[in-house]
């Protein structure tokens, strides 16, 4: 589904800069890299994609976060 996901931001005229599988390695994606936005899934192998959002929303700069469900 990652794959389909990053096909149709591409298409759309979007860098995708950066992939993670779990809550954990998203984190620390997005500390590293500091995207503009995030595609989110809800449904993560080690944790909630709403916890996570919570946690990277929580900055005053945070990036915008589009929660998806596959």
């Amino acid at each position: 589904m990652r794959d389909s996901y990053v096909t149709f931001v591409e298409r759309r005229g979007y860098s995708v800069v950066g992939e993670a599988d779990g809550a954990a390695s998203g984190l620390a994606e997005v500390e590293r890299l500091r995207p503009d936005a995030v595609l989110l899934d809800v449904r993560l192998p080690d944790g909630s994609g709403f916890d996570l959002c919570t946690v990277l929303t929580r900055e005053e700069e945070a990036p915008s976060v589009l929660l998806v469900s596959s």
